[in-house]
């Protein structure tokens, strides 16, 4: 049934040069230079790409919010189950392009109050500079373990 409605189409569109009904299926024979040549011919082309455009936002938004909440959830109620303390989010300053400083929102993958461990850890900073790098941090959590190695930290 599906085979003899796309016959028509084609038919339609005059795509098909011809139909040969050799067993129980249609052979079809397509004219392949029209076919290259088809396209959808749209009146109101700016119209189009705007709808398209909010279209492909909505339908973005949507898929977001049912994708990236039960993750942030899942994510929240870990980091508080290993540590009902502190805050879910992490605020920090940073420094970007040309010194100009902004806010960042990550997942907590440390302890509470892990800046204030930062000054006892300094002799084994592996990093130079302002930067701080360890390898085998003690003030990351197991969570915050995890979530680093999949960058979930990363997601707000």
């Amino acid at each position: 049934m599906r085979i003899y409605r796309q016959v028509i189409i084609m038919c339609h569109l005059k795509l098909v040069i011809q139909v040969k009904y050799q067993s129980n299926e249609p052979e079809i024979v397509f004219d392949e230079q029209k076919i290259q040549k088809q396209q959808i011919r749209v009146k109101n082309k700016k119209l189009y790409l705007i709808s398209k455009r909010f279209i492909d936002i909505i339908f973005s938004i949507i898929g977001i919010i049912l994708l990236l909440i039960p993750i942030f959830f899942i994510v929240a109620l870990f980091i508080k189950i290993e540590d009902r303390k502190g805050p879910v989010i992490f605020k920090q300053l940073r420094v970007g392009e040309n010194g100009k400083t902004f806010e960042i929102y990550k997942f907590r993958s440390m302890i509470t109050n892990a800046e204030g461990f930062k000054l006892l850890l300094a002799h084994q900073n592996e990093a130079s500079g302002p930067v701080f790098k360890m390898k085998q941090d003690p003030r990351v959590t197991k969570v915050g373990r995890f979530l680093r190695k999949t960058s979930l930290d990363e997601l707000p």
